[in-house]
């Protein structure tokens, strides 16, 4: 995979790939055995709502974090593999990071910074 943004939290870099594209966000990190611990997939949509994730085939536990408009953690969660329970977030996001689990340092209320490169 490609990185073309970082993500920022509490002095902490994840670099991730960015995509807005609904096939790679059904597909998210289904199959895959390891990524590395700064490393993440950042899922942009188009419009806020409550976005939904389940871990289908996916393999490895996940930190999931949910981000709005103003790029403000809203919600997180840690969810483990070939779970098929769709989880939700407390408030409306624009944005969803998935990481490694136990590796996200931010807080709910907190704002991320996030830049292309």
């Amino acid at each position: 995979m490609i990185y073309n943004s970082t993500l920022t939290i509490n002095n902490k870099n994840y670099r991730t790939y960015s995509t807005s594209d609904n096939t790679e966000i059904s597909k998210g990190l289904m199959h895959l055995e390891e990524i590395p611990d700064n490393w993440g997939i950042l899922f942009n949509y188009k419009n806020s709502g409550y976005e939904g994730i389940w871990m289908k085939n996916t393999l490895i536990p996940l930190d999931v974090v949910w981000i709005d408009e103003n790029k403000v953690i809203v919600d997180k969660k840690t969810l483990y593999p070939n779970t098929e329970i769709i989880n939700y977030p407390k408030s409306q996001c624009k944005y969803i990071l998935e990481v490694n689990a136990n590796t996200f340092v931010g807080e709910i209320g907190e704002v991320v910074s996030m830049e292309s490169l």
